[in-house]
């Protein structure tokens, strides 16, 4: 569980067997929260950033999210524009594992169209069949749906001290940083230090750095029209092709994938 205080859920979210939210805003937030309702998310434009206990999670731009029921979490958006479709249903006694563990994934276009003509139901209290209904073929759907899966995850930490190192690697990621520099921003020798990162993060601060650029760099090619020889200057990269390869070697794609999913969430919400 996070060390922060969980709030409760909106009583809308507890009072129906399935309920949908669509939202269009920017600098989204939502705190700490959880329900006894599973969570299906479509980011359809923007990058949304997703928290859970152990780690925080980037979700680009036309990916879905699933957040089991009871799963504290925490979600925000950093850009200008987000939209951001959520359909909570019922989801415990579903016996298949894939309901009961946290997925990033690539849904299919029929798939995200489905949950895009759930605004219908937007924000409505009462008990309608026909959305419930709507909501249980989604479910149906979901092991087929959530076998593309896709994580860049940054491990999360309690430890104090480190957690100031961390988030000095967030707020200086596009320097050319090294774990001396971490040594002077704290107060921790080289052989604590390094056994701190392994210890409370799973991975070297080298690998902690990586990741951090690359979900910065997801965000970039979900969320702007910049150049990946821009992307890779922006967060930090010398080289372009040593970008494109740790890109590919994190994340299965190369970034012109992102590229790729960005123009076809922009352009379909155009259409609309």
């Amino acid at each position: 569980m996070p060390s922060v205080q969980v709030s409760k859920a909106p009583e809308m979210l507890t009072s129906k067997k399935a309920f949908v939210i669509h939202e269009y805003s920017s600098n989204f937030f939502n705190p700490w929260y959880s329900i006894p309702l599973g969570r299906l998310l479509f980011v359809e434009k923007g990058a949304l950033h997703l928290k859970v206990s152990d780690r925080q999670l980037m979700v680009p731009a036309g990916y879905c999210v699933w957040i089991p029921a009871e799963t504290a979490h925490e979600i925000w958006a950093d850009t200008k524009a987000v939209i951001l479709r959520s359909v909570y249903f019922e989801s415990a006694f579903c016996k298949n594992p894939c309901f009961h563990q946290l997925s990033i994934f690539n849904g299919s276009d029929l798939f995200c169209n489905m949950i895009k003509h759930t605004e219908k139901w937007n924000n409505l209290q009462g008990e309608n069949e026909y959305e419930f209904t709507f909501a249980k073929v989604l479910r149906q759907m979901m092991p087929d749906e959530m076998k593309k899966t896709f994580f860049v995850a940054l491990p999360s930490t309690s430890h104090p001290g480190l957690q100031v190192l961390l988030n000095y690697i967030h707020q200086n990621y596009n320097k050319q940083l090294t774990i001396d520099d971490l040594i002077k921003a704290g107060n921790f020798s080289l052989r604590t230090l390094q056994r701190l990162f392994i210890t409370e993060t799973g991975m070297p601060f080298s690998t902690y750095l990586k990741y951090m650029r690359i979900i910065k760099a997801v965000e970039m090619l979900s969320t702007t029209a910049m150049r990946v020889s821009e992307i890779s200057w922006a967060v930090g990269y010398n080289s372009v092709p040593t970008f494109t390869n740790t890109f590919k070697s994190v994340t299965g794609h190369r970034p012109d994938f992102f590229h790729a999913k960005q123009s076809s969430a922009i352009y379909a919400a155009m259409a609309e």
